[in-house]
């Protein structure tokens, strides 16, 4: 529910010149950024991200730093997180493709479209309306590291005391680059291709780089992290979702008694009543 702009000014000034305030927190259907057609009800899942050599995968991985199995890991955590974010959502019934495709491992452009005989045969055999594929994967982790002053405990018990130490400051950033294809056969339509660039960062310090590594996440961990982080973000695209959404509230105006009957009536959801009650 979106209150107009004035119901909200006058809610909002009206908190400066009081201090005790409430926060509701409410649920709502938030519509997925793409209208997807209504007849696809079932969706299959399907990884393409196997590589179309394994030996040039491991040149690959030995250029990047990163092995084949934890792109995989990254990857495989990636449409994982797209099923479950999926299976929150009302739209679809969704089912997970047995096979890994050979495809975009490392792949850093769309590999050619699966033919309409291959998503038709999908859908045949998993009985669905369309097909979700996750094209092509590739992940980083780059770690930099600085000199700084960093907290140090000295002594025990009583005589214990907190100095500062030159140390070292680690980041790691991880990154991952996702690319899905929806497929839609009833059509014979590529309905939606889309690429999702995710990174994320941490840090740790200690006083040697030893010790600051041992602290930091380890890359296998953090490009998973990364990749649910975009199969997350692709879910909501194509489904409407649950949020949680807070609003504060003025609660006890001493001059204005309306704006407490509405803060009332919105805290038990009565939203529409406390609107008319705030106009």
């Amino acid at each position: 529910m979106k209150l107009k702009i004035p119901i909200l000014l006058i809610i909002f000034g009206s908190m400066l010149f009081g201090s005790c305030s409430k926060t509701v927190t409410l649920n709502r259907m938030v519509p997925a950024e793409i209208s997807v057609p209504t007849y696809v009800q079932r969706l299959l899942l399907v990884d393409r991200t196997a590589p179309q050599s394994e030996g040039l995968a491991i040149i690959e991985g030995i250029l990047t730093g990163e092995a084949p199995f934890e792109v995989k890991n990254a990857a495989e955590a990636t449409l994982t997180t797209v099923q479950q974010e999926l299976n929150t959502s009302p739209r679809y019934e969704v089912i997970r493709a047995r096979e890994r495709l050979r495809g975009g491992l490392f792949a850093q452009t769309f590999p050619t479209p699966l033919t309409w005989e291959q998503i038709k045969g999908f859908c045949r055999q998993y009985e669905v309306d369309a097909v979700l594929v996750l094209e092509k994967f590739s992940s980083d982790f780059v770690i930099t590291d600085k000199r700084k002053m960093v907290k140090k405990t000295v002594g025990t018990g009583k005589d214990s005391k907190e100095i500062e130490v030159e140390g070292i400051y680690l980041e790691g950033m991880a990154s991952v680059s996702a690319g899905f294809r929806l497929y839609e056969p009833k059509t014979r339509n590529i309905f939606d291709q889309v690429n999702y660039d995710r990174t994320n960062l941490w840090s740790a310090e200690a006083e040697t780089r030893t010790q600051a590594a041992a602290m930091l996440i380890d890359k296998v961990r953090a490009t998973q992290y990364v990749g649910r982080m975009a199969g997350a973000s692709y879910a909501k695209r194509i489904a409407p979702m649950n949020v949680s959404i807070s609003r504060t509230m003025y609660e006890k105006p001493k001059s204005n008694p309306a704006l407490a009957r509405g803060s009332r009536l919105a805290q038990v959801g009565q939203w529409e009543e406390a609107i008319e009650t705030w106009q």
